[in-house]
C-alpha cells in the first residue's frame, strides 16, 4: 500500500499556495480574485489522490458569472 501525505499547515506554505492558485485562475479564467487558503491536505493512497481544502475565494458578482459561463463552455 503506498500512501503519501502532504499537510500546508504553516502560514507561508498556505500563502504560497494561494499565490499560485489565483494565479492559475487568473491567467485561464480572466478574473480577480482573493483567496484565503485555511487548509488544505493532500493524500496518496495506492494511485488515488484526495485533495481536503477549506478556503474563501472572493471576486466581483460580474467575474463570478464570467468564470460559470467558461464553465459551461468545456
Amino acid at each position: 500500500m503506498d500512501e503519501m501525505n502532504l499537510n500546508l499547515g504553516s502560514r507561508w506554505m498556505r500563502k504560497l499556495a494561494s499565490k499560485l492558485i489565483v494565479r492559475y485562475i487568473k491567467k485561464h479564467f480572466e478574473v480577480n480574485a482573493e483567496l484565503d487558503l485555511d487548509e488544505l491536505k493532500i493524500s496518496y493512497v495506492d494511485g488515488d489522490v484526495v485533495i481536503k481544502t477549506e478556503l474563501e475565494l472572493r471576486m466581483d458578482a460580474k467575474e463570478s458569472k464570467k468564470i460559470l459561463s467558461k464553465l459551461e463552455e468545456d
